[in-house]
């Protein structure tokens, strides 16, 4: 009855364990999947991230390889056609010195322009000092997209390693899954050895029980027929009976030794397979201790991931916020290049002006004058012949470089 109770607790024990196993090998390969599936999320976040700080790479050299170039010849431009609007006003001033008679309003007509040339100059320095600005925005502006790309490349190197740690992870689980099947596996053998040694056991202990029986009633019979036999000695008895009882017993007792034996054999059979069973017994809970090794790691894992989400996270919004700064400058560039039309429109009519006053004033110039004047209207003329190549020049460029800001914008 005992054996039986035994024999079915250890079979509960045993499916109980088995349940156990199969639960921990069912959340592992869950928490496996999930971390997967994560893993997948944040590569397609970093590649959308990638492809994002591209686009604005690429934008960000686009507008860089821009203006840069347009910048300084709309610079230069400028100060050779301040260089020659200075040598006009400064011959206009020689002539108007000499001819000072009935020529206030032109001289008033000169002062306008003087301070028309100023306002110029100043527009001109003001945009140059913008366009400055401008230039140290955009390297700051670069800087940051330098620092957003090494925080991705942080996060991938971050991520490589996670992966390759995952993997490590379910290559030892799987390690772990093989030692606990071959675990099981010898257990399972263990405990079915020792239910047929115990069966075995007690068929011996049975048999042994009913053979002491017997060699009592044996001994019995031949204490009485010992005692019997004294009495036939006695009484003068054939001993013939007594010698055949006498090799009874003696074989009796020689089989009663080999059950003896036996049953000591059975039972050092049974410790040996006990002491197997608490070996096996033993190295399941070491399966388990490592089985719950592998689970802190992966929660480990699932931390950095969580850790990597919001550092891209972060990265993301630090990108965001680098494209609407390069908006914003994209936006101030063009300001500034209507400023820059606007201050040589105003240069071109001041120009204009000027060369008109200079007219006139070269046609109320007396006979002492005409020489003097006559080599200032070569080198004008000159002057001017630039200037205009010059303004024609302006023009195409600006409506060359308004045309690729248009087309740039419309790409974008």
């Amino acid at each position: 009855m005992n054996l039986e109770k035994s024999k079915q607790q250890q079979a509960k024990e045993m499916e109980e364990k088995e349940q156990e196993l199969e639960e921990m090998r069912y959340k592992t390969q869950k928490k496996l999947r999930q971390l997967e599936s994560q893993l997948e999320e944040e590569y397609e976040q970093k590649k959308r991230v990638q492809e994002e700080k591209a686009v604005l790479e690429r934008k960000l050299q686009e507008t860089v390889g821009r203006e840069a170039p347009r910048d300084q010849d709309n610079e230069k431009r400028l100060k050779r056609q301040l260089r020659k609007t200075r040598a006009l006003l400064s011959d206009a001033s020689a002539a108007l010195a000499k001819h000072q008679g009935g020529e206030g309003g032109s001289r008033q007509q000169m002062a306008a322009l003087a301070n028309a040339l100023d306002d110029a100059q100043f527009a001109a320095a003001a945009a140059t000092k913008a366009k400055k600005r401008v230039e140290l925005e955009v390297q700051e502006l670069q800087q940051q997209l330098d620092e957003l790309t090494r925080a991705k490349q942080e996060a991938e190197s971050r991520s490589m390693q996670v992966l390759r740690e995952k993997t490590d992870i379910q290559t030892r689980l799987e390690e772990v899954e093989e030692d606990l099947n071959d675990v099981m596996k010898k257990y399972k053998a263990a405990v079915q050895q020792q239910s047929v040694d115990q069966i075995t056991l007690t068929d011996q202990m049975t048999q042994i029980e009913e053979l002491s029986t017997e060699r009592d009633k044996f001994k019995q019979e031949v204490s009485d027929l010992q005692s019997r036999v004294q009495s036939y000695d006695n009484t003068m008895v054939d001993r013939h009976k007594v010698e055949r009882l006498e090799a009874k017993t003696r074989e009796l007792e020689s089989k009663l030794e080999l059950e003896v034996t036996t049953r000591q054999r059975l039972e050092t059979t049974v410790s040996r397979t006990k002491e197997q069973i608490e070996r096996l017994t033993s190295e399941k809970d070491e399966v388990n201790m490592h089985k719950l090794t592998v689970e802190e790691g992966t929660k480990r894992l699932q931390k950095q991931l969580r850790e990597m989400r919001e550092e891209l996270g972060d990265t993301q919004k630090r990108e965001m916020e680098a494209s609407q700064r390069k908006k914003e400058l994209e936006s101030r560039v063009e300001e500034l290049e209507g400023e820059q039309e606007q201050n040589q429109s105003d240069m071109k009519i001041a120009l204009k002006r000027i060369h008109d006053l200079q007219a006139a004033l070269e046609d109320d110039l007396d006979s002492d004058a005409d020489g003097l004047v006559s080599d200032s209207d070569g080198e004008y003329e000159d002057d001017d012949d630039d200037v205009d190549d010059d303004d024609d020049e302006d023009g195409e460029e600006m409506n060359h470089i308004n045309g690729g800001r248009r087309n740039h914008e419309s790409s974008c």
